[in-house]
């Protein structure tokens, strides 16, 4: 399976940057969203790691525990951690 652009994204990143997105996806100044976040951190995970992009249900699981799977419901988290992440690369200039 080839990995989301936004997995090529965080990838991208340096650790420095990876830290500081961290903090930027957590503070309520910019979202209040806690499945964002969670998203994020997951993914960071897995990037320090240096696994493989997770599988979907996992993913989800770590962002809406006790939910049943829904894939529209985390494409839209992806996309908005993906806005976030533009957010954070504009603020960085």
């Amino acid at each position: 399976m080839q990995q989301p652009t936004l997995f090529s994204l965080i990838l991208s990143f340096e650790k420095s940057e990876l830290l500081r997105f961290g903090k930027f996806v957590n503070s309520p100044f910019f979202t209040h969203r806690t499945d964002v976040a969670l998203l994020f951190a997951l993914l960071a995970k897995y990037c320090y790691q240096k696994k493989p992009f997770p599988d979907k249900a996992i993913l989800f699981k770590a962002c809406f525990p006790g939910k049943a799977y829904n894939d529209l419901l985390l494409r839209g988290t992806m996309s908005d951690l993906g806005e976030l992440m533009e957010e954070f690369l504009i603020w960085q200039h």
